[in-house]
């Protein structure tokens, strides 16, 4: 009985160990599943060129993360929060324009640190765009965001 209890706590442990968390080359938190998580925000630059007001959201493993509003015609930095994006699947953004019934989600964005997302929303959904490109440079070529 001893001896079974004593091989019940080493699997136990053994468990728990494959089960942590460890830290990657990149900085990233790598889980025993895989996945890697961002360890910083991405800054998401939206110009809505649609007729609505816009409400944004970040797609990651098929849940909506809302990032916020964007008023129609008029440009806004969000944020994906550094707990939903994730570097080997990328995150998808999705653009629903309030009282419409179509939304536009882009294919999965894969980022890297110190970069950031440029979002064009515009008023045929479906020809809207993305970028991904250095964080100060996205920022710097929109108008009206902070750096």
């Amino acid at each position: 009985m001893h001896t079974f209890r004593t091989w019940m706590r080493i699997a136990a442990l053994v468990s728990l160990g494959a089960c942590s968390t460890t830290q990657s080359n990149s900085g990233a938190t790598v889980s025993s599943a895989g996945d890697v998580a961002a360890v910083e925000e991405i800054p998401v630059s939206v110009s809505n060129h649609n007729w609505s007001d816009v409400v944004v959201y970040a797609v990651h493993s098929g849940v909506r993360y809302r990032l916020g509003a964007v008023s129609s015609m008029s440009s806004r930095v969000l944020t994906i929060p550094k707990g939903v994006i994730s570097s080997l699947d990328g995150v998808q953004l999705m653009a629903d324009p309030i009282g419409g019934d179509q939304t536009y989600t882009t294919e999965p964005i894969v980022t890297a640190p110190g970069d950031a997302i440029a979002f064009d929303v515009e008023n045929q959904l479906s020809i809207s765009t993305y970028s991904v490109g250095k964080r100060s440079d996205v920022l710097a070529r929109r108008p009206g965001t902070p750096q």
